[in-house]
């Protein structure tokens, strides 16, 4: 008689867990387009580990109740090992534990639904066909705005830090001019980058929130550019300064670098081997420079071309830089590196603090942020021909703690609104610091008097080049900063606490000053002024009405 080989248990539990890990964090915290393969492949190691667990505990005897609290167990291990906060991980949990109890209850079909709701988002998207080139060739100098994204000014060498962080960005003041006061229009990139385009305040371009926008041709830089005869190019590894939010009208070649760093920050797979190991990695700068030798290759030689970069290495977290930057200002071990950006970062997420004892190394981290950032403005600089105006500036910076505040995602502090700004090339003087309040959105204006092409019309924006030739006085000029409230950039916060009042920090608000004094007027009535020579941390606030400034509009 031959007896029948015992059957082997099929790792239900295990695989249906996995695959609801998949659903939870694809569905709850990563909606980007075009990102399928990295949450597949997510999804394979998910059901490789999760599944192999499973079949282990099955043959040791466990029922399926005690397998999928084991599963749920090596769920939070992931979420240990990935530094991810406790509120999110237990969201994605109980998530991925629904999803496994529907699969396991033969509702196979539904769980197939929600499988498909929630990696639909992620499926491969075309790219828009970008305009082509019809105009006769430019024949002026080139042009290349490079915006070093959230890179804090304060950090900079160029602007008086004691640490070396910016010898690239140096290089270009010393040949070119350093702005010593100039402001962005807003707290983050969207409207703060349409600004630079557009030449226009938040309230007059309309992008304020996270929705794209299209303007009509010839009132953003890159499409007045290319009617002049300009071959333009964009290459971002920010999304919200790219082809979704409408930022990339008027550009005939774009790519956008931010897909493979977002999945790095935001799967748990990628995030467990980012906090064991501490790799090597970056947020797609390496990968843009890799991108503009070939565009540099391949482009219209007969062609003046403009060029715009965004590079995401000083934005948060800040571990997500290569090794050389990453402690270039501190010796720590890669786990204390990777668990202090960590909390940086999810201090920036959820509107908390970082823990006293890894204050001090997200700090070193920052600098060696803007070390990275500054190490690719010298790579690009480096490649660009010799008759190329190149402007690189940040579009807002980042608190670190003051006002009780990380990032930039509330408020309109000095930390957030001053950014650096550098330009060199044909028709600058060396080695010039003009001492005036200036706004990012003079940077499209100054640009085009540059090339000798004519100027917007009924725009914020100023040409500064009588500015810097010493031909026009700046002083008692005004400029603005807008922050309509912050229902997006603040969502994590009031998720993980949604008890708390957040109407302080949810109100829209405005800001103008001449250089000297600041007046910030809040939608809820909040009207405070700040005397900028007596009070650079902002901590007195006075009477706004009586500063002396307008009062600005506040939207709402």
């Amino acid at each position: 008689m031959t007896s029948s080989s015992p059957s082997r248990p099929w790792p239900i539990v295990g695989l249906s867990l996995a695959l609801g890990l998949s659903v939870a964090e694809t569905g709850l915290v990563f909606k980007a387009g075009g990102v399928l393969g990295h949450v597949a492949v997510a999804a394979c190691v998910y059901a490789l580990i999760l599944g192999t667990l499973d079949t282990l505990a099955a043959r040791r005897g466990l029922s399926p109740v005690e397998r999928l609290l084991l599963g749920l167990l090596n769920v939070g291990a992931f979420g240990w090992m990935s530094n991810q906060p406790l509120f999110s991980l237990s969201l994605v949990m109980l998530a991925a534990g629904l999803f496994s109890l529907i699969a396991q209850s033969r509702a196979w079909p539904l769980a197939m639904i929600l499988w498909g709701l929630a990696w639909w988002p992620a499926r491969p998207q075309a790219e828009p066909p970008r305009p082509p080139m019809v105009t006769p060739a430019a024949q002026g100098p080139n042009l290349a705005v490079i915006v070093l994204d959230t890179l804090v000014r304060d950090r900079c060498a160029t602007y008086g830090y004691e640490r070396p962080t910016s010898p690239n960005l140096d290089a270009l003041a010393r040949r070119g001019v350093l702005m010593e006061r100039a402001w962005s229009t807003a707290n983050w990139s969207l409207p703060a980058h349409a600004s630079l385009f557009s030449a226009r305040l938040p309230h007059d371009h309309g992008t304020n929130q996270r929705e794209g926008y299209t303007l009509p041709a010839d009132t953003l830089l890159a499409e007045r550019l290319r009617l002049a005869g300009y071959e333009t190019a964009g290459l971002s590894a920010n999304p919200f300064a790219g082809i979704g939010s409408g930022l990339a009208q008027g550009f005939t070649h774009f790519e956008p670098f931010w897909r493979d760093f977002t999945a790095g920050e935001t799967l748990f797979a990628a995030r467990v081997l980012n906090g064991l190991t501490g790799r090597d990695r970056d947020k797609g700068g390496a990968a843009i420079v890799s991108a503009l030798d070939d565009w540099l290759t391949q482009r219209d030689p007969a062609r003046s071309f403009f060029l715009f970069v965004n590079l995401m290495e000083a934005h948060g977290p800040y571990q997500e830089v290569p090794l050389a930057q990453r402690a270039a200002f501190i010796d720590a071990p890669r786990r204390d590196l990777e668990a202090a950006g960590e909390a940086g970062h999810m201090a920036q997420i959820f509107g908390v603090g970082v823990p006293e004892a890894l204050a001090p190394v997200n700090d070193a981290l920052l600098d060696g942020c803007t070390l990275a950032a500054d190490h690719l403005l010298g790579e690009i600089m480096r490649r660009l021909p010799e008759n190329t105006v190149i402007i690189a500036l940040s579009d807002h910076g980042d608190m670190m703690g003051e006002q009780g505040f990380y990032g930039h995602n509330t408020g309109l502090y000095e930390p957030i609104v001053n950014i650096a700004w550098v330009m060199a090339g044909p028709g600058l003087p060396v080695g010039r610091r003009l001492d005036a309040p200036v706004s990012i959105a003079d940077v499209a204006p100054t640009a085009l008097a540059l090339l000798g092409l004519p100027p917007f019309e009924g725009v914020f924006g100023l040409d500064l080049g009588p500015a810097i030739r010493g031909e026009l006085a700046l002083d008692g000029r005004l400029v603005y900063a807008e922050h309509p409230s912050p229902v997006y950039t603040t969502s994590g916060w009031r998720t993980r606490r949604p008890w708390h009042d957040w109407s302080d920090v949810l109100a829209a608000r405005s800001a103008v000053t001449d250089g000297a004094q600041k007046r910030v007027v809040h939608a809820d009535g909040r009207d405070w002024a700040f005397d900028l020579g007596a009070d650079p941390g902002e901590r007195r606030p006075g009477d706004g009405a009586t500063s002396g400034l307008p009062r600005p509009e506040v939207l709402e």
